[in-house]
């Protein structure tokens, strides 16, 4: 259902974001072939583990190296890629708060060290035969991978919570504070999931013994979840500036940014105004701008006399 689901997402990109800069474009079709290939190992470790072993039962004391690529490489570097690019966005979005911008660093930093303990616990697990005895001396490092995970989530929601609740509150356009709050919603909806997803596989990794692998049911998920998350957040882009911008469409603007002013002051025109002629005068624009590939701390109001 993830895959289908991220099939769908990489298609409404491929139509609504031709524009984005090529690192975008590379990261998001990156994701989608680590998705696809995590699919094909996490299929052959399930039919290894539910078929396979019934007829060399003495194989479940080995875990597939399927799995251990699938689970714990794969998903960890779904994740990581995820984490930055979020980070990076937080870093444009509080270019008017410089102060607000150790916490994208802290996201980095957080979200390095849960990869770097998962690609080491992985390698050595490989290294040392994949058997399940290997397990629990390795307990430390996938705690610090599952919880350097789930704290990378948390900060990354709150983050943008405050940033754009901050851009809401030095909104003067109902509409821009409209646009604003459905992205609030938006940001939480979808960065809240891969939190609570990573906050149950810690909770079960936590509670139950390693070698039980309950912890491995979300681990699954956890991949596709990031993917599907980063292009809905892209993919929404769209949808706002076609809000934003009153339904009109502008060629001239890349999609990975718009103007609000613009809307704001043909709707003040055509509300005042029921021709094309207006009438001679002072015009005193009020200038917002939302960008940075998704969106960007609006600016202050200010007067502009054309």
């Amino acid at each position: 259902m993830l895959l289908g689901s991220l099939i769908v997402q990489l298609y409404n990109y491929c139509l609504t974001c031709s524009k984005d800069r090529k690192l975008i474009k590379f990261t998001v079709f990156f994701l989608f072939i680590c998705d696809l290939v995590q699919t094909g190992l996490a299929t052959d470790y399930s039919w290894k583990t539910l078929v396979s072993f019934r007829s060399h039962p003495t194989s479940l004391s080995q875990i597939p190296d399927t799995a251990t690529v699938s689970l714990v490489i794969i998903s960890t570097v779904v994740a990581g890629i995820v984490q930055f690019f979020f980070a990076w966005r937080i870093w444009h979005l509080s270019a008017e708060q410089k102060w607000f911008r150790v916490f994208p660093i802290l996201i980095i930093l957080v979200a390095l060290m849960q990869v770097i303990s998962a690609l080491v616990v992985a390698i050595h697990f490989i290294a040392g035969g994949s058997h399940v005895e290997l397990l629990p001396p390795m307990t430390p490092g996938l705690t610090v991978w599952l919880v350097g995970s789930f704290i990378a989530d948390i900060l990354i929601v709150l983050c943008m919570v405050y940033l754009l609740r901050c851009a809401k509150n030095q909104s003067f356009s109902k509409r821009t504070e409209s646009i604003l709050s459905k992205l609030v919603a938006n940001s939480i909806h979808t960065g809240a999931i891969t939190a609570i997803v990573a906050g149950i596989e810690l909770a079960l990794f936590l509670h139950y013994e390693i070698t039980s692998n309950f912890y491995q049911a979300p681990a699954f998920l956890l991949g596709k979840l990031y993917s599907n998350v980063l292009l809905a957040n892209l993919n929404a882009r769209a949808r706002y500036k076609q809000i934003g911008m009153g339904g009109r469409s502008n060629q001239t603007m890349p999609d990975n940014s718009y103007n609000l002013s613009e809307f704001r002051v043909a709707d003040g025109l055509r509300m005042q105004h029921h021709d094309k002629d207006v009438e001679t005068g002072a015009v005193h624009i009020c200038t917002e701008v939302i960008a940075d590939d998704d969106y960007q701390i609006p600016s202050k109001p200010g007067n502009n006399t054309l």
